[in-house]
């Protein structure tokens, strides 16, 4: 794993790029298997050089959408952003969802969307109907990878799979509902037993940004 990394970084070095922590990760999951064991090494290697990490082009990746599970406070702000009578409906900000390819993250869409079930009264006021999914897909993990394998995909636990049993049950998910798309894509995750970060895009051709900034255009097009 060490001589993995110490590639890495000089491949970064060599580039003149920055490489995060979770981009290493994501280079070979099968062989690093976990995040903290990817973060141990680089310390190590930063430490047995006496150098910082910034020196060997490396950074430490902090996720903006780490929330998890939307609380009452942040769905009460999306829905006034997307429905506030102020605005003019023409003039009102689009909104997207980016989440993980797992479970988890597409029961969080879904909550954003439709509501949740243990507070079936509220969401009247909270959901966001007008939301749509950026990614990520299972297209697009496997066209972020050359090889064609996927190999930013991780496997899924036994949590994983009752998440995605669960969710299938339910009534956003059924067949020939309006998110038909995400049922799909449960199904592929259950049937490869796999699921993947939104960091794996950081492979896709252009990176992670360039990809984020196509699929944003895409779907504001498709708006119009």
């Amino acid at each position: 794993m060490e001589i993995r990394i110490l590639e890495l970084m000089h491949e970064a070095l060599t580039n003149g790029s920055i490489m995060t922590k979770r981009d290493m990760f994501y280079k070979d999951p099968q062989l690093f298997f976990r995040q903290s064991i990817v973060d141990r090494y680089v310390d190590d290697i930063a430490c047995t050089f006496g150098v910082q990490r910034h020196c060997l082009n490396v950074a430490t990746f902090r996720s903006l959408a780490a929330k998890g599970y939307p609380d009452i406070s942040t769905r009460s702000f999306l829905r006034l952003l997307a429905t506030h009578p102020s605005v003019n409906e023409a003039q009102r900000p689009p909104m997207y969802g980016l989440v993980d390819f797992d479970p988890d993250s597409i029961g969080i869409l879904s909550t954003y969307k439709y509501g949740s079930l243990a507070l079936p009264h509220e969401n009247e006021h909270l959901r966001v109907s007008s939301l749509s999914w950026l990614g990520v897909r299972s297209s697009a993990v496997f066209t972020a990878d050359a090889s064609g394998e996927g190999r930013g995909l991780i496997p899924m636990t036994s949590r994983d799979r009752r998440k995605a049993r669960s969710l299938l049950d339910k009534p956003p998910f059924q067949e020939e509902t309006d998110e038909a798309e995400w049922r799909r894509e449960l199904q592929i995750m259950l049937m490869l037993n796999r699921k993947a970060e939104i960091q794996c895009m950081s492979d896709s051709d252009g990176g992670l940004e360039w990809w984020l900034g196509r699929e944003i255009v895409t779907q504001y097009l498709a708006r119009k």
